[in-house]
């Protein structure tokens, strides 16, 4: 049994040393009560009285349970079971291997069984020792984006009323309700493995999924209410379209091949993050990049349209942030943050950022007399698909008054839904 640490885990496993090498790596540092005998024999293999180890409390009570086959067949088979107990100065993570130096062929059949656990509670027992913690994270999050997706129903419905319920805010409510039903699934996934302690797959990957689905669909919002759709513009130019499409289609892809990446390509004996990887980093790139698209964008609007500079100051400031969070956290958590830390730290770090996000996005579309930042100017009913408006609006007119920017938005009578 190996822990991680340069002079045992790091050094045995992918390296050129030989089984009895390997082994040596823990008996020259008298580590021996991490090494279990499977003979047949009734003797005790480690024992509380004799432990010296320093990082390991080591009890067992590892005893021959039965035997099939002749004795001295090659093809013995031995039962063993037993317990033994660790107690680290540090969460540390543990490796078992199994060899058989003596014969060449090594380990030729094996089944086994282990529970590994820490603690005795429902919240802990399970656990990994470095995500002890995040689902008590996760449900305050749930309870949390629940309360976002109630309150923008409400925000949905005056909007409505009001006949200014654009298509950017149906957006909006569509991420915010993806984010809560992702949260809900990591929930049930972790009561699942605390309950005990076998993860449900197709339940973990479906969360992730819709995390992104949720992620994506916010990010192509924020670039279109830099552009000034539904805000000042009533729709975008073709060729404005098909960049943004493309665009948000390779990002959408990037974080899908980063999560297929991760569960299918990372090597189990290693401990990486979900983002250390060729796919991971482009993801990072393709954010940043986004951000400063959206930086561009914001500047364009609001050089045209100055009027407008109280919800596009604080849209842009908020948003940076919340662009910028993710990709230097990740780094952060990849080369910075040690192992035994990152994932809780990363779990309330992101999930806070997304619910800032969605925070700062209903505060500002807030129907209120005292929200001096509302963006929507122009009711659903003025929004046209007139070419000529739309080569207008694309014009961008510097310094246009909100009279100016309704009439932009009719379309000679036509009236077409946001």
């Amino acid at each position: 049994m190996y822990y991680d640490g340069e002079n045992q885990w790091d050094a045995a496993y992918k390296s050129s040393l030989t089984c009895h090498e390997k082994v040596g790596l823990l008996t020259d540092q008298h580590d021996d009560d991490q090494i279990a005998e499977l003979r047949e024999t009734d003797e005790k293999y480690c024992s509380q009285e004799d432990n010296t180890a320093p990082l390991i409390n080591c009890t067992s009570n590892f005893e021959k349970k039965a035997v099939k086959y002749a004795i001295g067949d090659p093809n013995i088979v031995t039962y063993h079971d037993g317990y033994i107990g660790f107690q680290n100065s540090r969460a540390r993570w543990w490796y078992f291997a199994v060899s058989n130096c003596d014969n060449p062929n090594g380990v030729t059949r094996m089944t086994y069984s282990i529970e590994l656990t820490n603690g005795k509670t429902f919240w802990t027992k399970h656990v990994s020792a470095d995500e002890i913690g995040i689902l008590e994270t996760d449900i305050v999050f749930v309870i949390l984006f629940i309360y976002l997706v109630i309150a923008s129903a409400k925000v949905a419905r005056v909007l409505a009323n009001r006949q200014l319920y654009h298509t950017s805010f149906k957006i909006f409510m569509a991420s915010v309700s993806l984010q809560a039903i992702a949260a809900m699934a990591f929930v049930v996934y972790r009561c699942m493995i605390n309950m005990s302690g076998e993860e449900n797959k197709v339940l973990k990957y479906f969360g992730k999924a819709v995390c992104i689905l949720a992620e994506t669909l916010f990010i192509l919002l924020l670039i279109l209410l830099s552009k000034g759709w539904t805000v000042v513009r009533g729709r975008l130019s073709t060729q404005g379209t098909m960049i943004l499409s493309a665009s948000i289609t390779f990002y959408f892809l990037s974080l899908i091949v980063t999560l297929f990446w991760s569960a299918y390509m990372f090597d189990p004996g290693e401990v990486l993050y979900e983002y250390e990887s060729l796919p991971g980093y482009v993801t990072i790139v393709c954010l940043t990049l986004m951000w400063i698209w959206f930086c561009t964008c914001n500047f364009h609007t609001l050089s045209n349209y100055p009027d407008q500079n109280k919800f596009y100051g604080i849209f842009f400031a908020a948003y940076s942030i919340w662009f910028l969070a993710k990709p230097i956290m990740i780094l952060i958590a990849a080369f910075q943050l040690q192992d035994h830390y990152r994932e809780k730290a990363v779990n309330v770090v992101l999930n806070t950022n997304l619910f800032f996000g969605y925070s700062v996005f209903l505060v500002l579309t807030r129907p209120s007399t005292n929200n001096k930042m509302f963006p929507y100017n122009v009711k659903t009913s003025q929004i046209g698909v007139s070419e000529t408006a739309d080569d207008v609006v694309d014009a961008g007119r510097p310094k246009a008054s909100s009279f100016e920017r309704a009439n932009m938005f009719r379309a000679n009578g036509a009236v077409s839904p946001s």
